[in-house]
């Protein structure tokens, strides 16, 4: 047995184990491989023929079969574990990256594209699962922060990664190198050990309490509901920011992404223990506000430094809201159905994302960057005000001390 699980309490409030430390470099492998593409699939679109508008509705169809799957993924994860799930999504993530090479066309882009949701879903439901399976109940806050800190480690420089290997070997390149990072997480995921007599046990109760709808946890809805809101705007900024950069002429914009992930590394090693001691809201609302400025920066920003400043402010909003939501589904659903519960959270991300992406993408053709990363920002507001009343009907508005 893990020994977060068992022994004394100073062993149950360990969070570094060997299993979280393998699983925290898997994470880190396979979103270095997300992140290589993100910048290369809009552009290669774009070079085979396509505009603005396609890559946007391109990457919003993949967003909604995302929506549809993520819970069915999360019910995967509940029965037949996080560890199983996971492998199989790095084994999808690696065949649908070596596919990409291959495509001919614009519209060809929809079917490696769908399945690269799949292996995203799957990847994404079950990790963070698994997380909270091997980390202490009273520490969740600052176990899922220290994990998305893989993802920031990959975005400072999965996106120069990928077009560097692009600029220098051609397009096809990235994704074979995208599959062969997805098989070195297959690889440390397999000895990662999974929970899976706890998770087994509370799934047996389960099955006897017929009150319970298998594909549906309701709790999971208002943070997956803010996390769709706040997904709006960033998927889009993360997809379009190249383009963006291109058009007006902005010299290395590519360090938006480095400095937005080291202000996200720093701002990730407080946000959790912060939600951990004073509650979810003591970083949610400051996070969402600092969002929201930032994308108005960026409707704006026509130069470097206003590109580094946007990216600053982006970083502390998402970086302290993407964890902290996450921990606060975990908080409001039983053991047994975090499956389904984190599988309705990703859905919200996802579609949040696709809307974006395919938002942003007609905005854009139409009225320029300028008018995109406004509308973004006024979604980012609306989501600072469902998350206000949303957390003051629930009585956890009040930020108060908790003792470590």
């Amino acid at each position: 047995m893990d020994p977060t699980i068992s022994g004394s309490s100073a062993i149950v409030e360990k969070i570094y184990t060997r299993s979280f430390v393998l699983l925290f470099v898997a994470e880190l492998t396979v979103f270095a491989a997300f992140y290589t593409l993100l910048p290369i699939i809009p552009l290669y679109i774009m070079h085979m023929g396509g505009s603005e508008t396609d890559v946007g509705l391109l990457l919003g169809i993949t967003g909604l079969i995302t929506l549809f799957t993520a819970p069915l993924f999360g019910r995967a994860v509940d029965h037949w574990g996080s560890k199983r799930i996971l492998l199989t999504g790095l084994v999808i993530g690696s065949l649908v990256a070596t596919s990409f090479a291959f495509v001919k066309s614009v519209i060809s882009f929809a079917l490696p594209l769908t399945g690269r949701s799949f292996g995203t879903t799957a990847t994404n439901t079950a990790s963070r699962t698994l997380v909270f399976d091997i980390a202490p109940a009273s520490r969740s806050g600052e176990a899922i922060s220290t994990f998305m800190l893989s993802h920031n480690f990959a975005i400072a420089f999965g996106p120069a990664m990928g077009l560097a290997i692009m600029n220098g070997y051609g397009f096809r390149a990235p994704f074979f190198a995208t599959a062969v990072l997805c098989m070195v997480s297959f690889g440390l995921v397999a000895f990662v050990r999974e929970q899976s007599v706890v998770r087994r046990d509370a799934s047996a109760s389960l099955e006897t309490d017929s009150q319970n709808n298998r594909w549906f946890v309701r709790e999971a809805l208002f943070p997956a509901t803010i996390q769709f809101l706040l997904s709006v705007s960033y998927g889009s900024t993360i997809q379009f920011l190249a383009v963006m950069g291109e058009q007006r002429d902005i010299n290395s914009y590519q360090v938006f992404f480095t400095v937005y992930a080291v202000v996200v590394i720093v701002v990730r090693f407080l946000a959790g223990r912060v939600s951990d001691r004073y509650g979810r809201a003591a970083v949610l609302l400051p996070s969402l506000t600092s969002q929201m400025i930032a994308l108005l920066i960026l409707s704006m920003a026509t130069s470097l430094p206003a590109l580094l400043i946007a990216a600053v402010t982006f970083g502390m909003g998402w970086g302290a809201a993407y964890p902290t939501l996450t921990a606060l589904t975990a908080d409001r659903v039983d053991v047994a159905r975090r499956g389904v519960a984190m599988g309705i959270f990703s859905s919200g991300m996802a579609f949040g994302s696709a809307v974006g992406s395919a938002t942003v993408g007609i905005i854009a053709k139409q009225i320029g960057f300028t008018g995109s990363f406004i509308f973004t920002a006024f979604v980012v507001l609306i989501g600072l005000c469902v998350c206000t009343v949303g957390l003051k009907m629930a009585g956890e508005l009040r930020i108060i001390r908790k003792e470590p």
